[in-house]
């Protein structure tokens, strides 16, 4: 029989280090299958989708005057953002002074534009109060035409619904089938309380805010029907209103009765 090379004190340290290594090669599998099994029955976190959000309109969608940040573009953003998880990229082509003639010639003919939209899942457009504010300059200058002084004030709510019927097609055109969020809003007259207390016209519906209201009327008429017979508004509509004080604030309205 042939005898160990190795003393036995030695050999029974091989086999303790070797039970060693076992044991720890053991526990490190059992840590990575452990940690495999919990990697596999997890839930998938998945990244926020990210939306294009593209804004159309005059200074009041540009901000001018509010503080950075609170303009109802923003405000809008972040709203979304909040209500859908969604992470909004937004583009802001509001132009303050624009009336509703110059977003149709930007629209139809500004590439920056027409791309913008084209690849937005948001829009929003404000526009028709400077449509009237030239009207109202020409009025109170007595230059605005016609018997009653009023010719200038109904050619710019013609134009204006003529141009706005145009913006909205050129939109939903441009978008084609792809779901799509519009969200349009009325205007208001900034200086009720002037208008109040002048009478540029004698003898016609009143003071220059009763001849005014009309045309606003007209204007905001138009808003409201196109929006409701498009249903462009998705399951709720923003819409800014403006208050006695003619500030603006925002409510919303279901789908039946969206006003665009």
């Amino acid at each position: 029989m042939m005898a160990s090379v190795f003393p036995t004190k030695g050999m029974n340290k091989i086999k303790a280090k070797a039970r060693k290594i076992f044991s720890y090669k053991r526990f490190c599998l059992t840590i990575c299958g452990v940690l495999l099994v919990t990697q596999l029955a997890a839930p998938r976190v998945q990244a926020a989708p990210t939306v294009l959000y593209t804004a159309l309109g005059d200074s009041i969608g540009f901000g001018l005057f509010a503080p950075i940040g609170d303009g109802y573009v923003p405000t809008y953003d972040r709203l979304v953002e909040a209500d859908s998880g969604a992470q909004v990229n937004r583009i802001n082509l509001s132009v303050p002074g624009w009336t509703s003639s110059d977003l149709l010639r930007a629209i139809k003919g500004n590439l920056l534009f027409r791309i913008s939209v084209a690849t937005s899942t948001i829009v929003t457009v404000n526009i028709g109060g400077n449509d009237l504010l030239g009207s109202r300059s020409a009025y109170k200058d007595r230059r605005c035409g016609g018997a009653d002084n009023q010719d200038c004030l109904r050619t710019g709510v013609a134009v204006f619904r003529g141009n706005f019927n145009a913006i909205l097609a050129e939109v939903r055109s441009l978008r084609g089938a792809r779901n799509t969020i519009i969200r349009t809003m009325d205007v208001y007259n900034p200086f009720v309380n002037e208008d109040r207390a002048q009478n540029t016209w004698p003898n016609d519906q009143g003071n220059d805010f009763q001849v005014f209201k009309p045309y606003l009327d007209a204007i905001n008429s138009q808003i409201a029907t196109l929006g409701s017979t498009w249903h462009l508004m998705g399951r709720m509509a923003t819409l800014i209103r403006a208050t006695a004080d003619c500030s603006p604030s925002m409510v919303f309205i279901p789908t039946d009765a969206a006003t665009g």
